[in-house]
Formats: C-alpha cells, structure tokens, sequence
C-alpha cells in the first residue's frame, strides 16, 4: 500500500502550507520522493532528506541576509533566530513526547514530517523576508 498520498495530506496540513509555497523546488523533490515511497522506513526518510534539504535552504538564506542586513537588523535576526533555536528544540522534545504516545508504524514517518515542517515553516519565512528586503531596498 502506497502511503504517500495519506502521509502527503499530513504533511501538507501540518505545515499550513499556502499553493506558492507548495511550488518550492524542495516541496516537489519531496512530492517526487512520497509518491515513490512505499513503507513506512522510506516515507520517513523522505522526510529527515527533507530536514536536511531545508535546513541548508534556511542556511543559506540566513547567510544571505547577515550580507545585506544593516549591523543593527542583522543583531536583531539573530536574536530572533537563536529563540527560534530554542522554540524549535523545545517543539522537537514536544513532537518526540507526543508521538510515542501513539502505537502503530504510520506515526513514525508523521512526527518525521512535523520535525520537517518546522524547519521548512522558518526557512521559508526568512526567505519572504529576503525577498521582501530586495523587493524594496533598491538593490
């Protein structure tokens, strides 16, 4: 049985996700990779390659922002980003408590895709933000 298109409305749902966004070139390498997985142990690597991918996604706009950001609205990021760091440990030790509540294989590649989603929700946050400072900064 094919969980991707279950497993696919989880993850969809969870991340609160608008139609532009699911157009992100790593969105559609995770579709790609959830309609060919066909257990449990893939779809939950689907979702820790897509941490990954995400995590360098928010690196490297991170890094682009500390370029172009005057001294003070970069200090001001990274503030925000080091209590993002904590929201998001907190959040994981929260999603790791919840899902071993839960018997059943399908949880596994669930609480893979929440852990997913809150790196994926901040990436493409300070990727709006990027955008928005090169839309009006006159560069």
């Amino acid at each position: 049985m094919k969980l991707a298109p279950f497993l696919a409305i989880i993850v969809f749902t969870l991340s609160g996700s608008a139609e532009d966004e699911r157009k992100h070139p790593i969105d559609v390498k995770i579709a790609a990779a959830e309609e060919k997985a066909g257990s449990t142990v893939e779809m939950r690597q689907v979702y820790v390659d897509g941490l990954q991918q995400w995590d360098a996604e928010l690196n490297r706009t991170y890094s682009e922002l500390k370029k172009v950001l005057k001294p003070k609205s970069f200090t001001a990021l990274q503030g925000a980003q080091r209590q993002w760091i904590a929201y998001r440990d907190e959040q994981l030790k929260f999603l790791n408590q919840l899902y071993s509540e839960f018997d059943g294989t399908m949880y596994i590649p669930m609480r893979a895709a929440a852990e997913m989603n809150i790196t994926r929700s901040r990436a493409l946050e300070l990727s709006r933000q990027l955008e928005i400072y090169n839309d009006h900064s006159g560069r």
